[in-house]
């Protein structure tokens, strides 16, 4: 999913539940996890996922942040002043790496075409997704940085493609190419490869987002979002319900109350602090 997808998500699941200084520093960190330097982690984007069990290693990766952002937390709950901000800013840091990850699963894998038009969150198993619609698991395999751009197939140059906030407006017409075969969108369904290209919903009109469309006559990339959406919500309460099992539950009340509150004067710092953190321990590269 693009920046722009990404930042809407995760600002519609979190205003509620975080102060804007707090929302900003999970928005920069979810940000972050689609630097250069992270293009390549498989498990922060669940991508190369070619088998449902190849989806382990992002559901680890994304355990290993909520169980570093709940003992940071933890942590916070029992100090004050800097070293309370640290700690709440690394927290926040591994939450929205760990959000970028899941958003991205639904517009990397091929979950919308097991579950049709119909929003449905996934259960986080690759052994038994809950999924209606009979089919494999997979995302697209991405083995270089050219692999199936849209731009490639496209015949429509793309300075003519609406841009994010015209494709939102909408209406949205359809725009006929090969791939609008049920021949073609069988192959969503099976455990046949695809690339990345051709697989993903990251915006309007990419391969993907085409395919969906022919087939529901809705946009591939707004079922992502919404599911992205709403596991988004669904991740931040688990977080919350969970902080009580690894602090009090008086304690673990008020750090979620000053997550509402909480201001920092210098962001970089309190970023680099968590970047580093989550590095010692193994989390991210």
């Amino acid at each position: 999913m693009k920046t722009a997808g990404h930042r809407e998500i995760t600002t519609v699941a979190l205003k509620d539940r975080l102060s804007p200084a707090a929302l900003h520093l999970v928005l920069r960190a979810n940000r972050e996890s689609d630097d250069l330097s992270q293009q390549s982690n498989n498990a922060q984007h669940f991508d190369n996922c070619l088998k449902p069990s190849d989806f382990d290693c992002g559901l680890t990766f994304a355990k290993r942040l909520k169980r570093a952002a709940l003992g940071y937390l933890g942590l916070a709950s029992l100090e004050t002043g800097a070293v309370r901000d640290g700690y709440v800013g690394s927290a926040l840091y591994a939450m929205g790496r760990l959000l970028h990850a899941m958003q991205d699963f639904y517009s990397h894998s091929n979950w919308i075409n097991l579950t049709g038009p119909a929003s449905q969150i996934w259960n986080e198993s690759f052994s038994n997704t809950g999924a209606p619609i009979p089919g494999t698991l997979k995302s697209g395999a991405w083995a270089t940085w050219r692999d199936g751009p849209h731009e490639v197939l496209d015949p429509t140059p793309a300075a003519a493609r609406p841009s994010y906030a015209e494709a939102k407006a909408g209406p949205l017409p359809p725009q006929p190419h090969y791939w609008e075969s049920s021949e073609f969108y069988s192959k969503y369904l099976t455990g046949e490869t695809l690339r990345h290209g051709e697989l993903n919903k990251d915006q309007y009109y990419t391969i993907g987002d085409d395919v969906f469309f022919f087939k529901y006559q809705v946009r591939g990339y707004d079922v992502a979002f919404e599911d992205a959406k709403g596991h988004s919500r669904r991740k931040w309460e688990e977080f919350a319900s969970e902080l009580a099992q690894v602090t009090r539950p008086e304690r673990a009340a008020d750090i979620l109350g000053v997550l509402k509150t909480w201001q920092i004067k210098d962001e970089d710092g309190v970023m680099g602090l968590a970047r580093m953190r989550l590095q010692q321990l193994g989390v991210i590269t």
